[in-house]
């Protein structure tokens, strides 16, 4: 009797182990594309409940809302006075709520992923006075409320995909030293306006469509000579101002 009832239970845990060993093959297929084993990419857990990758990373590709200083800035938007987030992968649009932060001092959202037009909201950043958006994906035109940005000193848009002309409300920016429009798709002449423009060091307008350089005779002597926007002159400058 004895005898019978070991034979029966170790057939059962034959069965058993068996089953599980099935079991957890059929499972390893199915995640694992084509059927076949894969290695863990670089940061991946191995925990099945924790899934892929840690918080770190999957924070990346997220939106400006979702990063915690605009959640701190918004909670506080007074004592808001620098947001800087260069260079973390940041998708999505440029929120029109920057707006509210009106004591910002510095904008930092340089080499990130950002798409779409810059919102008109932004003119409302009067005490800024570094404000860098390049080396995003950001199109469609230049907004006239730039201009608003009284205290500005350095204005990087370079390195997008912004097109049209350059507003000539960019000349009201006198507290200017550096203005970086380069590699995008614009195109036009410089504007008259930026002979106001007398503190500037360091205007960069290269690789364009077809941008035309500065009126010599329009603009007159001003810190504009130094620079290298001489470079830009072209025909049409020149025969328009006589």
């Amino acid at each position: 009797m004895i005898l019978k009832l070991t034979l029966k239970t170790c057939t059962m845990l034959f069965f058993v182990l068996a089953l599980s060993v099935i079991i957890a093959e059929t499972e390893s297929r199915h995640h694992a594309p084509n059927g076949s084993s894969r290695k863990l990419a670089e940061g991946e857990s191995t925990n099945a409940f924790n899934g892929a990758r840690p918080i770190a990373r999957r924070l990346l590709g997220s939106s400006i809302k979702d990063q915690q200083s605009f959640k701190d800035c918004e909670s506080n938007p007074n004592g808001c006075l620098s947001l800087a987030m260069s260079n973390q992968q940041i998708t999505g649009t440029v929120p029109t709520e920057l707006g509210l932060f009106t004591n910002l001092t510095k904008l930092d959202l340089f080499g990130n992923l950002l798409v779409g037009t810059l919102p008109t909201e932004l003119g409302k950043l009067n005490l800024v006075t570094d404000f860098w958006l390049d080396a995003n994906n950001l199109t469609g035109t230049l907004p006239t409320e730039l201009g608003l940005l009284d205290s500005v000193e350095w204005l990087a848009l370079h390195t997008n995909m912004f097109v049209g002309t350059i507003p000539t409300e960019l000349g009201n920016l006198v507290k200017l030293t550096t203005l970086k429009l380069y590699s995008n798709q614009l195109f036009g002449a410089l504007p008259d306006e930026f002979a106001n423009l007398v503190l500037i060091s360091q205007l960069m307008v290269e690789n364009n469509v077809e941008l035309c350089g500065y009126n010599p005779v329009t603009w007159g002597t001003t810190t504009l000579s130094g620079t290298n926007i001489g470079k830009y002159l072209c025909e049409g400058c020149v025969e328009d101002s006589e």
